[in-house]
């Protein structure tokens, strides 16, 4: 959204101005173009922006009155509106800007997600997942973040919708294929709905496309453990230990590895009995 304005501002003043610019020169351009052209909108729409990005809300929103004073039809000034209020905690206004938004521009993704966001933080999911739908119905390429943001927002309204959320995260991995964070929390919400069998099966799915698979067998191995399949889950975390085992010295030491490692023989040493351990060499 920022790229066009910095753009509309290197045109109207004649500076270089990009997105490495500091913020504090990208004010300065936009204050310039503004000087050179007082009545146009979208220089004042930049600056509210700029002004929004450096945490200055009492200055974004005074530059949008003037741009709604320039332009009072103009549906942007209450989508920017909308980013100021919810970046400053205003949620309920934001809402309220957001919404006179969509009723002039029905068609408008950006704004239906910036909308689901102040639903969220108003404590209404269902009207929150509604908005991320639209979003992700009108935007024109699929965005992983909107389906996640859709289904922990269906979560977030109880654990009769944990379903409904499972689904649309596997519509999700269906159109952009598997990634790993809609994977991730499609096995978290069924463990949630208590569906243990079904996030073992979804689990074991990504165990055998991953390229490193440690970390997800010992996951795999701590929901087994908490099943009470003690011997499966001392397979599990051994399997892990010993793809750990496979790995140079330099990626075993990371503290990433390191943690995980100490994590994997800690949870060995709580399970009824003792697992046959896989030393790392």
């Amino acid at each position: 959204m920022l790229a066009w304005m910095l753009v509309i501002l290197a045109l109207s003043t004649g500076l270089e101005v990009s997105a490495h610019n500091s913020l504090d020169d990208q004010i300065i351009a936009a204050n310039q173009s503004i000087a050179h052209h007082p009545t146009a909108l979208q220089p004042r729409l930049a600056l509210a922006e700029l002004h929004r990005r450096h945490g200055d809300f009492n200055a974004a929103l005074r530059d949008l009155d003037e741009a709604h004073q320039l332009a009072p039809g103009n549906a942007s000034t209450h989508y920017f509106r909308g980013l100021v209020l919810l970046d400053a905690a205003r949620p309920l206004e934001a809402e309220v800007s957001l919404r006179y938004l969509l009723k002039l521009e029905p068609i408008h993704p950006q704004g239906h997600e910036a909308r689901a966001r102040a639903l969220i933080q108003l404590q209404r999911p269902l009207d929150a997942a509604h908005e991320y739908d639209l979003t992700i119905v009108q935007q024109p390429i699929p965005v992983p973040d909107h389906y996640l943001a859709r289904a922990r927002a269906f979560a977030a309204a109880g654990s009769q919708y944990l379903e409904v959320a499972i689904r649309g995260l596997d519509e999700g991995i269906a159109i952009m294929g598997p990634i790993l964070t809609l994977q991730r929390t499609t096995i978290d919400f069924e463990l949630r709905r208590g569906e243990t069998r079904a996030a073992l099966a979804r689990l074991n799915e990504v165990i055998d496309a991953a390229p490193r698979p440690e970390a997800w067998l010992a996951q795999r191995g701590e929901i087994l453990a908490q099943a009470g399949q003690v011997e499966n889950a001392k397979q599990s975390f051994n399997l892990a230990l010993a793809e750990l085992a496979h790995l140079s010295t330099r990626k075993r030491q990371t503290p990433a590895m390191s943690d995980l490692e100490a994590s994997i023989l800690s949870s060995l040493a709580d399970l009824p009995e003792q697992a046959a351990r896989i030393s790392l060499p």
